[in-house]
């Protein structure tokens, strides 16, 4: 997520076209989930254990494995899909959660929900993939939309489900359907 202040990047980082063209809006807001939050931590770091149906995350469903966002913003469905795509959220908030707009007053005001936020449950990770693969040819066009980039970095990838959900998404963005699942644990 982007913290408005001066000399900030957009709040989109300049792919709000490619994404919406494709089925994905991202959320100008922190996602928070009293329901699933870390201990320890302030509201905006979440544990996620909700899962759409996806081969992505169908592994981490089974095994109820979380995931963990440190400031995570929403991935919304865009309004309307594009015809030639379907959007599939991944991973979402309880019905508790919800994305926090009021970005400007945070350190003032705090984290509190009012009728301007995103209602819970919310997006936080989404798939697109063509509505037809098969006319899409040997290598349709994939995407994976996370809220989050910190889930995958070194000091966040031994979280939970944190490295399968990485790994998950890159073997079905290339097309190894074969290989998702959970990966073995190194004695």
């Amino acid at each position: 997520p982007v913290l408005p202040g001066p000399g900030s990047p957009p709040p989109d980082f300049g792919l709000g076209k490619v994404l919406s063209d494709r089925g994905v809006k991202l959320g100008v807001d922190i996602v928070i989930d009293p329901a699933n939050a870390a201990p320890m931590v302030g509201p905006e770091t979440l544990i996620a254990n909700r899962y759409g149906s996806h081969p992505i995350v169908r592994a981490l469903s089974v095994e109820a494995l979380p995931t963990v966002f440190p400031l995570a913003r929403s991935v919304q469905k865009a309004d309307p899909v594009p015809a030639a795509f379907s959007y599939t959220s991944l991973v979402e908030t309880t019905s508790d959660g919800w994305g926090e707009t009021s970005l400007s007053r945070l350190e003032t005001e705090g984290v509190k929900k009012d009728d301007k936020d995103l209602k819970g449950p919310v997006t936080i990770v989404a798939a697109v993939a063509p509505s037809d693969e098969k006319k899409a040819g040997d290598k349709p066009m994939r995407l994976v939309a996370a809220g989050n980039s910190r889930f995958v970095l070194n000091g966040a990838l031994g979280n939970a489900g944190n490295a399968n959900l990485l790994l998950n998404s890159i073997h079905w963005l290339v097309g190894q359907e074969k290989l998702v699942g959970i990966a073995p644990k190194t004695p």
